[in-house]
C-alpha cells in the first residue's frame, strides 16, 4: 500500500476531511483533532497494512505509523483534503478538571526542562573540575561556568512569567 492510498484510507475510516477540525504529527503518530470521534473506525484503521495502532489521547484521535512514513502520509493527507489549514487563532481545547490544570502546568513547566537541565550539568561540570583541581575558584573559567550554570535558576520566575503567558494567550515579553 502505497503512502496515498493509506491517507486515503485512514481519511475515509475518520469520517471524511468535513470531521477533522487539524492535522498535525510528530516522529510517529499522524495526530487529528475530530469534531466528532465516535465517526472515527478505529478498528479498521488498526488493521490497515502499515498502521502500527490508532487510538485516542488527549482529544486527539491519533494513528502511529512510524519514523519516516508519517511524513509521508500527512503530506498526502494535507493533499488529500486540498492543502487543509489547521485554525491556528481557535482556543485551546484543555480537558475538564484536574486534567486540565495538569496539561497547563505541564504546557507552563516542560519548555523549562532543557535550560535547567543544562544549567545543572554545568553546575557539576564546575564543581568536578574545582573538586579534581583543574581550576581554582578565582580563576575566569570557574566563575563564568557558575555564572552560566546559575542563570536558568536565578531567572526561574521570569522564565516561567514568559511561559505561562503565552500559555494564558497573553502577551509573552508581559509576561
Amino acid at each position: 500500500m502505497t503512502s496515498r492510498e493509506l491517507a486515503e484510507k485512514i481519511l475515509q475510516n475518520v469520517g471524511g476531511k468535513e470531521n477533522i477540525d487539524a492535522v498535525t504529527h510528530c516522529a510517529t503518530r499522524l495526530r487529528l483533532t475530530l469534531k466528532d470521534n465516535k465517526k472515527a473506525d478505529t478498528e479498521a484503521i488498526k488493521n490497515l497494512d502499515k498502521v502500527v495502532t490508532a487510538l485516542v489521547r488527549s482529544e486527539q484521535f491519533q494513528v502511529i505509523l512510524g519514523v519516516g512514513l508519517v511524513d509521508e502520509v500527512y503530506k498526502e493527507m494535507i493533499e488529500l483534503m486540498g492543502g487543509f489549514e489547521t485554525n491556528t487563532t481557535e482556543k485551546k481545547a484543555y480537558p475538564k478538571g484536574i486534567k486540565g490544570v495538569m496539561k497547563r502546568l505541564s504546557n507552563i513547566f516542560v519548555p523549562l526542562i532543557p535550560a535547567l537541565v543544562g544549567g545543572g550539568m554545568l553546575m557539576g561540570v564546575n564543581h568536578l573540575l574545582k573538586t579534581f583541581g583543574v581550576v581554582s575558584e578565582t580563576n575566569e573559567i570557574s566563575q563564568l561556568l557558575g555564572l552560566f550554570s546559575s542563570s536558568p535558576f536565578v531567572f526561574l520566575y521570569i522564565l516561567v512569567g514568559y511561559t505561562a503567558a503565552k500559555e494564558f494567550g497573553g502577551t509573552p515579553i508581559l509576561g
